[in-house]
């Protein structure tokens, strides 16, 4: 659903919606396990941005 759709059912400016999505962190928009993953993606990232780890070995063990 897009934000002035959104807004018209609320009866309320677009502007407003816009301004409430957009002063929330993501994690007020996501569920338990949306959070969960984004937090172990977040960690690998650091894990592979580090060096520990690179794409071929995430690979091999992801089979």
């Amino acid at each position: 659903m897009i934000i002035e759709h959104t807004a018209t059912h609320l009866g309320k400016k677009s502007y407003y919606i816009y301004k409430n999505i957009h002063n929330r962190r993501i994690g007020a928009y996501l569920n338990g396990k949306q959070k969960t993953a984004l937090k172990y993606v977040s960690e690998l990232v650091t894990i592979i941005s580090a060096g520990c780890i690179n794409r071929k070995i995430l690979a091999k063990n992801g089979e």
